[in-house]
């Protein structure tokens, strides 16, 4: 039925480039929101429940060596980031 999606938007992207910017996105901890969250978890670098692989590289090997599924929010992850494998941001 045309009339049911003609208000629908769909994006796609690369999804290495989408991966590569969620770890970015974790990693540099720029948005205001996100940083105020995990440092209060206490997990931006420097304190003690920082986890986050230290290269984009070293996180995907993680992930492909051990990866974390499940359905829990970014603020439950043990890195505070997002899972590669499901490429859907959150």
């Amino acid at each position: 039925n045309f009339t049911a999606l003609q208000d629908t938007v769909v994006m796609i992207r690369q999804p290495r480039e989408h991966v590569f910017s969620q770890y970015q996105f974790c990693k540099l901890a720029t948005d205001p929101g996100y940083r105020s969250a995990v440092r209060y978890l206490r997990g931006l670098p420097g304190q003690k429940n920082f986890h986050l692989a230290n290269s984009f590289q070293n996180w995907t090997d993680e992930w492909t060596r051990r990866p974390r599924y499940g359905y829990h929010s970014i603020y439950e992850d043990y890195e505070f980031c997002y899972c590669p494998h499901n490429l859907q941001a959150s």
